[in-house]
């Protein structure tokens, strides 16, 4: 019933190496965690409907599972350090989180990591990562900015829906797929450069972007 919570890096003579699935889920009390660098892996739900508050996430830490810390909605502080690798599906979806960085330790990310994060502006994307995953930042309504760094060959089946974006300049990317609705229902979206390479647009990519007045391609 703590609401400030460390976690030891060993218990009894035994290393803490791993966070389980569902280990703080619905604990309504949580506000804040530590976890130690003994940690390797956070599995799924672990942190999932909680009130954390904040997290850093350290540099042992390898994979986060789904859902991990999905609807903490008072969470408004990520800090990943470089080391994890794998991001899961909707690990990150619904909470409160402004802002995020993803080290270039990150190389998968899955479904819905980001989504619906209502209050999120700015994204910066790992430079090993090769898909924006599907959903990975739709309904993301205040999300203005990100990098798509050269890595990026696809951009997912609505990866980037319902999102604040006034221009969406590509030209300069790898990007050979832009997936179903990826940039659909963007209020503001205004202008989209797309890049030579690109060999498959998918149906939608741009649908509802009522105010989308030049493409370039």
């Amino acid at each position: 019933s703590e609401s400030r919570v460390i976690i030891p890096s060993e218990i009894e003579g035994v290393k803490v190496t791993y966070i389980g699935e569902d280990a703080f889920y619905k604990n309504d009390n949580l506000e804040f965690v530590e976890i130690p660098d003994s940690v390797v892996g956070i599995g799924a739900w672990a942190f999932a409907e909680t009130n954390l508050q904040e997290v850093t996430i350290p540099t042992s830490v390898i994979t986060i599972g789904a859902e991990a810390f999905c609807c903490c909605r008072d969470l408004k502080e990520v800090k990943l350090l470089d080391g994890v690798k794998e991001i899961g599906r909707a690990a990150f979806a619904e909470t409160a989180i402004e802002d995020i960085i993803l080290p270039n330790s990150v190389i998968v990310v899955g479904d819905y990591a980001f989504s619906n994060c209502t209050q999120l502006i700015s994204v910066t994307l790992s430079d090993n990562l090769e898909k924006v995953a599907d959903y990975m930042f739709g309904g993301c309504v205040n999300l203005q900015r990100t990098n798509i760094p050269a890595s990026v060959l696809v951009i997912g089946e609505f990866a980037f829906e319902k999102t604040y974006f006034r221009n969406v300049n590509i030209a300069e990317t790898n990007i050979v797929q832009i997936g179903v609705g990826a940039f659909s229902e963007c209020p503001d979206l205004n202008y989209v450069e797309l890049p030579n390479n690109l060999c498959k647009l998918d149906e939608g990519a741009f649908q509802l972007c009522y105010n989308l007045e030049t493409v370039v391609m």
